[in-house]
């Protein structure tokens, strides 16, 4: 399902994102009526039956995140960030990429890096294992879509300031499985910035079940482009694991020219190595056609990270 379009509109206007992301320099769009308010819903789907909701209110600086899925009644929040009582921590890094990378799988108009990356990462932070060699290059291809910009700086302003606010490796997390199986984070001892999430060992608000349910699926989708019968044809399989090499975004045209000879129309994995809008979108699809961990092909194509905070 194709973006709401008065969300993408509204995403185009020049106050939106500096609004959106908490700028110190936003411009004011609070409205003293309650009642004119404008809010903004869009849902990024999975498959038929799982989608998530961003519902955001600029005027008020508040936006929400909630899960659609099966045994839900209702959207139920994740997550939440503002001004005041944020719970804006519902998932690591590695959860939004596999997220994104199944949602761009099942909509062509939804690529990542793209909007939902941009829009969502806010509610994604950086976990222990998270290594911003495999993360960095797709925040800033994420907001080089939505905010394109003269200045080639990188890491970009957005994800320093993503980088700042979400980076809780070290703090002390500890993640466990409750009695019913389900993944939970903890932050026994606070050294560092605190976790504020709903997602807690004892919360009785998250939903553990469906949000399981959605990692499943997105894993299925996404492992599922690696077993094509058309990757393992020996003129495929050799352009492919050149295009995983150091220099690999050298040699996209050739695996192009080999997908299609072989017969190969997935219309989102042609035109990411035919036409990426960034770098990166080519470097997942073939990472994840190669069968390659998540995120190592990014570290490979793009090197080491600058650190968050570094001069450029």
């Amino acid at each position: 399902m194709p973006l709401d379009d008065a969300f993408k509109a509204r995403m185009a206007e020049p106050d939106f994102w500096p609004v959106y992301l908490f700028d110190d320099d936003a411009p004011d769009v609070y409205e003293e009526d309650a009642d004119e308010q404008e809010t903004f819903v869009t849902r990024f789907r999975l498959g038929e039956a799982f989608a998530l909701v961003v519902d955001f209110t600029p005027g008020l600086e508040y936006v929400d995140l909630a899960l659609e899925a099966p045994g839900l009644p209702d959207p139920t929040t994740v997550g939440w960030d503002d001004q005041a009582h944020f719970h804006p921590h519902v998932m690591p890094w590695r959860e939004l990429d596999l997220l994104c990378r199944a949602v761009a799988l099942d909509d062509p108009e939804l690529r990542h890096p793209g909007s939902m990356a941009a829009l969502l990462c806010r509610f994604a932070f950086l976990a222990d294992n998270d290594d911003l060699d495999r993360v960095t290059p797709l925040v800033d291809g994420a907001f080089a879509l939505m905010r394109p910009s003269s200045r080639e700086a990188r890491p970009r302003l957005e994800t320093r300031a993503w980088l700042d606010l979400r980076n809780l490796a070290g703090t002390g997390l500890d993640w466990s499985a409750r009695p019913d199986g389900h993944d939970a984070v903890d932050q026994p001892g606070t050294d560092g910035p605190p976790l504020y999430s709903l997602r807690t060992p004892d919360s009785e608000e998250f939903p553990f079940a469906a949000w399981s349910a959605l990692l499943t699926g997105a894993r299925e989708s996404v492992s599922a482009l690696a077993r094509d019968p058309a990757l393992a044809r020996p003129g495929v399989r050799q352009a492919l694991d050149r295009c995983t090499a150091p220099d690999g975004h050298g040699h996209l045209p050739a695996l192009a020219d080999a997908l299609a000879t072989a017969g190969y129309t997935h219309p989102v994995v042609m035109r990411a190595l035919e036409r990426p809008v960034h770098r990166a979108e080519a470097c997942w699809v073939v990472e994840t056609m190669s069968g390659l961990p998540q995120g190592e092909l990014v570290s490979r194509w793009f090197g080491p990270s600058p650190p968050s905070g570094c001069e450029t």
